[in-house]
C-alpha cells in the first residue's frame, strides 16, 4: 500500500536519513522551541541551511518520531549548538527519553516501475531508488 500510494515518481515523501546525524545533549521541555544538540560542524550547519533544515526527533517514552524545521542555528555552550525551531517540540523529555534525531529529505522514487519478490506469501523484498527533491 505504501509503495502504490508513491505512484512511482509522482507522489514525492519525507525520508529520513536512518542514521543518528544529531544528539541532544539537554532535556527538552515540550514548550521548547529549542534544542540543544552535541557542536555541528561548520558543514553540517551549512548542509542544515540548504535543504538539510527538516529532522525527525525520536520520542523514546511515546515512541513515536515528531517532525520539526529548524529555522536557526547558533552556537551554545562549549561543545553544544542551539537549534531553534519552527514550533514546540510537544513532549517533556530526559536525555534518555531523546531517541535519534534524524535529517529528512523531500524524496520521490527515482522511476516507476517497482519489482517486488515474493519469497512467501507474507514475505517480500523490493528495492527501490530515491531521488532527493527540494522541498
Amino acid at each position: 500500500g505504501w509503495l502504490y500510494a508513491r505512484q512511482g515518481r509522482y507522489a514525492p515523501f519525507w525520508a529520513r536519513t536512518e542514521t543518528i546525524d544529531l544528539k541532544a545533549v539537554q532535556p527538552v521541555a515540550s514548550v521548547d522551541l529549542t534544542i540543544t544538540v552535541a557542536a555541528m560542524s561548520d558543514a553540517q550547519k551549512y548542509a542544515a541551511q540548504n535543504g538539510r533544515q527538516d529532522i525527525a526527533i525520536f520520542n523514546r517514552d511515546a515512541g513515536s518520531w515528531v517532525y520539526r524545521r529548524i529555522t536557526a542555528i547558533a552556537d551554545g555552550d562549549p561543545g553544544e549548538t542551539v537549534l531553534t525551531l519552527d514550533s514546540a517540540i510537544g513532549f517533556d523529555a530526559t536525555l534518555a527519553g531523546i531517541g535519534p534525531i534524524n535529517f529528512m529529505n523531500l524524496s520521490r522514487f527515482d522511476g516507476d516501475a517497482i519489482e517486488i519478490y515474493w519469497h512467501t506469501q507474507a514475505v517480500a523484498e523490493s528495492s527501490v531508488q530515491f531521488r532527493t527533491i527540494k522541498a
